[in-house]
């Protein structure tokens, strides 16, 4: 192990085995620097070439220009592109011991959410059992692992930092403390340089416990200075073992803190935010079972902490704890995304036009023996592939069809080119009206909590006002509520965070799900069930909530049914004829690598590429919406409706609300299993009747139940 202060350099050299970075110090090399330019150079043609397909050449003079294309082509083709990302992901989670089992389970973790950086706690291997489990589940392909434990302490240290290998090539100093504190540091540029803090603090309420945590705190403090010295952006993150709510009681006593406590104290005075405390409005004094950290059979506790600077904040859009699987841990999975244009800088791109079209192939211009050639070309090409390449699966025997079609269409069909001139997007999220309304809410509701910030917002109030009008207007949201009025009123702050955190709800749907959806048009579903998920939660109410996916809803609309429904409406017959006209009467064909098919009848269905067909799936569908909420069967909800505030006079008024749908996602909400159970019998005629199938697959239950104790 190496001393506490010492610094451990990715390019040093070092003799100790048993430092957990020794796989990843590079040796030096006293090659000039043409040299080992051109070395790297050889090794990427190396690749380059292992990874492409060459096929020989055919003697066949009928397909040299064929063969020319062939030689180049490369089968791994439709492999995923390197997009810019737009968010960056970091999580943490005390793993209570590190197994081949647990590392197979954080593979599909990481997979699911999509990890930067995740560190983890209390994993009890040395490095290079660490990195031997990685590779054994093939982690290290796409993750770099660093790591320290304490070897005179095995079993109550360690921890595990899996970074991607991307951000990896960024870190320039790695440092370690008795196998409990690691520091990362990563550098992207001039200006753009962060750390990365993990600790696991010594558990337990001893006094050489409470001790160790004090010592502990301070490295983590001496650190924290260093990196501010170096203007490096901050995450400190980890299992503290240390209580918040157990902090907050000293401070609000203002009493003495306790020197265990004394990094709370740090943190708070240097403008760190907790996360997930700022961000889920977290009350550690009454702390909800949903919002802690840790939990066995007798208590649960929040001890598992995010802690970031100020600017890093700013970018953050999520926050989350997650239950993580019990088998493996009794901790909760914290994970936050942020832009990462907060901590990867990425050059400006201007918004040029770019060139879109496609390609328009005459196929009415063939005759019976080019048709009969280009058949006979296709079976010939097909062959010498499938000689010279077997594929492995279907996709790449499909892209080795794929190929083929497309290289003798665009040789021997006569097309033309249809091109459209169209403005590039701005792939920056920071330029979207989403993003600049939640962080103006964020803005707000920090500014409310704080007295700082409320003095700041009193002034500006006005200005603040006019600003936020604005913002909702642009994104059409009508709302009526105190916090737009421009006079400010110091009795209705509880109101103002009321209303303050439905917005913000609403800027998080916004932001999380609605982004690049043309007119934003699933918006208003997800917030009204977001809004009943809250009420059901907040007054303990039971809910059953049903997600139903249909299978093709499209392909299965019964033209006859679909004008008897629009005729439920009133519409015109002849505008009825017209609309019906689109899809009667119809061919299809399909073009295989053989040529056309036969031509056949399409008797169901609507084109889903029509413009007009997401507007006629709303009209065929509306009557089991209809039916259903007519039937009172839904998910009631009660509120007081004041008629004299100062009398308290008021009168209790209920809304039922069944469901929802956007297309062929629907969702039936009741307060019982009963009625659930009798919208599906409704539902289910329904579906019947038009021959709806539904993906049980894709369909999902989510329940809220109140359990009730019962009395042995």
């Amino acid at each position: 192990m190496m001393d506490n202060n010492q610094k451990l350099h990715k390019t040093t050299s070092t003799s100790n085995n048993n430092s957990p970075l020794n796989k990843n110090i590079s040796k030096k090399n006293n090659d000039p620097v043409h040299i080992r330019n051109y070395k790297k150079r050889i090794k990427r043609k190396k690749r380059k070439n292992n990874d492409k397909f060459i096929i020989n050449k055919n003697d066949n003079n009928n397909h040299n220009n064929l063969n020319k294309e062939i030689e180049n082509y490369n089968y791994q083709h439709n492999s995923k592109e390197n997009n810019i990302k737009a968010f960056f992901n970091v999580g943490t989670l005390n793993i209570r011991g590190m197994t081949q089992l647990k590392m197979m389970n954080i593979k599909s973790t990481l997979a699911k959410y999509d990890f930067d950086i995740l560190a983890l706690t209390e994993t009890k291997v040395t490095i290079k059992n660490a990195k031997f489990m990685a590779k054994s589940v093939g982690i290290n392909k796409h993750y770099t692992v660093f790591g320290i434990i304490d070897n005179t302490h095995i079993n109550s240290t360690g921890i595990i930092i899996l970074v991607k290998n991307d951000i990896a090539n960024h870190v320039t100093d790695v440092q370690d403390h008795l196998g409990r504190i690691i520091k990362i540091d990563y550098n992207f540029s001039k200006y753009n340089k962060f750390s990365i803090i993990a600790i696991y603090n010594k558990s337990g309420n001893s006094v050489h416990a409470r001790d160790s945590r004090q010592t502990l705190n301070q490295i983590v403090i001496n650190l924290i200075k260093e990196a501010r010295r170096k203007q490096q952006q901050i995450i400190f993150m980890g299992d503290f073992n240390l209580r918040f709510d157990s902090y907050e009681k000293l401070k609000n006593k203002r009493v003495r803190i306790k020197n265990q406590f004394s990094i709370f104290k740090y943190l708070e005075n240097h403008e760190f935010i907790d996360v997930h405390k700022d961000f889920l409005n977290i009350d550690d004094q009454n702390l909800s079972k949903r919002y802690s950290t840790f939990q066995n059979y007798s208590t649960f506790s929040r001890i598992d902490y995010m802690w970031i600077t100020n600017n890093l904040y700013d970018g953050v859009i999520k926050a989350k704890i997650i239950e993580y699987n019990s088998l493996d841990t009794d901790h909760s999975l914290l994970c936050m995304r942020f832009i990462r244009n907060n901590v990867i800088f990425q050059p400006i791109r201007t918004n040029k036009n770019i060139k879109a079209g496609r390609i328009k192939y005459l196929y009415e211009d063939l005759d019976e023996d080019s048709k009969k050639m280009i058949i006979d070309m296709t079976e010939k090409e097909l062959d010498v592939r499938l000689k010279n390449y077997t594929p492995t699966n279907l996709d790449e025997k499909w892209n080795i069809y794929n190929h083929v079609i497309a290289t003798i269409k665009k040789n021997h069909i006569k097309h033309k080119e249809i091109k459209i001139v169209v403005d590039k997007e701005d792939q920056d999220i920071k330029n979207t009206l989403e993003y600049r309304f939640y962080r103006y809410i964020v803005y707000i509701r920090r500014g409310l909590k704080k007295a700082k910030g409320l003095e700041q917002i009193k002034k500006n109030w006005k200005k603040i006002v006019r600003n936020l009008r604005s913002i909702l207007k642009a994104l059409e949201i009508n709302v009526d509520f105190y916090i737009l009025s421009y006079y400010f009123r110091i009795v209705l702050i509880d109101t103002y965070l009321k209303e303050i955190e439905e917005l913000f709800s609403v800027a998080y749907i916004s932001l999380n799900t609605e982004m690049g959806l043309p007119k934003k048009s699933t918006f208003e579903p997800l917030r009204i069930v977001n809004e009943i998920i809250n009420y059901a939660e907040q007054n303990k109410k039971e809910m059953w909530f049903l997600m139903l996916d249909m299978s093709k809803a499209y392909d299965r609309i019964n033209i006859p049914m679909l004008e008897n429904a629009m005729r439920r409406i009133k519409l015109p017959e002849i505008l009825i004829k017209i609309l019906t006209g689109l899809f009667t009467n119809r061919t299809n064909q399909v073009f295989t690598p053989f040529g056309l098919t036969d031509s056949f009848d399409m008797l169901t269905g609507i084109d889903q590429g029509e413009i007009i067909s997401p507007l006629l799936w709303i009209i065929y569908y509306d009557p089991l919406l209809a039916k259903i909420r007519n039937t009172n069967l839904g998910f009631k909800m009660e509120a007081k409706e004041y008629i004299d505030v100062y009398e308290n006079l008021y009168r209790l008024r209920s809304i039922t609300f069944p469901g929802c749908a956007y297309m062929d996602d629907t969702g039936f909400i009741t307060n019982n299993k009963n009625n659930l159970e009798r919208i599906l019998k409704i539902a289910d005629s329904f579906y019947k009747l038009n021959d709806i199938k539904i993906n049980k697959q894709k369909s999902e239950l989510l329940l809220r139940k109140t359990l009730v104790k019962r009395n042995r």
